[in-house]
């Protein structure tokens, strides 16, 4: 009976996988109003009253599909980052990782800001949470053996690494051109570290300031190329 029990619930979980496969080309080639809810059925070789067992509407499916694609992320962030000692590699790992991700999967990435969803007291949406908490590990790391500095703020150096990426990737796709994507990385890193690494756990300064928007001018520079 557990093996028939076992079966049955493997069975159960293929055939959601299928249903959230479908609803993922659906949504990418039509958008999240466009596609149709019979049309993801018959697709994932099931009735739609089928679907609806499993997914009680298409904002559910939508949101079953932005889950797992943050769930693909995250597996892919820890295993990019477990090749790296130190928490200097893991970033550029990450940060590698990160930006390629979103260069492949943009039309995904668009998608999952289509819904609002509920956004915890650091600014960090449920589903993006356990990626974005892969970033806040490496910086706690860096703190904890001082590599960065104990003062760096998680919060303003992750706005600072994602929302420039996400910016460098616009800038990319909108030329159209092939991306020199050893540049940007470059230039990201040195805008992040300038934060993590204010001379070594100095004060900051007006300089330091100015070397961290000099650093970010730059990146949006080789991204508009």
């Amino acid at each position: 009976m557990t093996v028939g029990t076992k079966t049955k619930r493997e069975k159960l979980a293929e055939r959601e996988d299928a249903i959230v496969s479908a609803a993922t080309e659906a949504f990418l080639e039509k958008g999240m109003s466009a596609a149709k809810m019979a049309e993801i059925a018959a697709s994932a070789g099931v009735a739609e009253g089928t679907l609806y067992l499993y997914f009680k509407n298409k904002e559910a499916l939508f949101a079953a599909v932005v889950a797992r694609h943050w769930e693909s992320l995250t597996e892919g962030a820890t295993a990019a980052i477990a090749k790296a000692d130190s928490p200097d590699d893991q970033l550029e790992a990450l940060a590698r990782y990160t930006l390629r991700r979103i260069l492949a999967d943009w039309k995904l990435f668009e998608l999952s800001f289509v819904l609002h969803y509920p956004v915890k007291e650091d600014g960090v949406g449920s589903d993006r949470r356990g990626y974005v908490r892969i970033f806040d590990q490496i910086v706690a790391r860096g703190i904890d053996r001082g590599t960065f500095a104990p003062e760096a703020d998680p919060r303003l150096v992750r706005d600072l690494f994602f929302g420039t990426i996400e910016y460098a990737v616009r800038s990319i796709l909108q030329t159209g051109k092939n991306p020199k994507l050893e540049p940007v990385v470059i230039m990201l890193l040195t805008a992040v570290r300038a934060v993590l690494k204010p001379g070594q756990g100095q004060a900051r300064t007006p300089d330091h300031a100015e070397r961290i928007e000099a650093a970010v001018t730059r990146l949006e520079k080789l991204a508009e190329r």
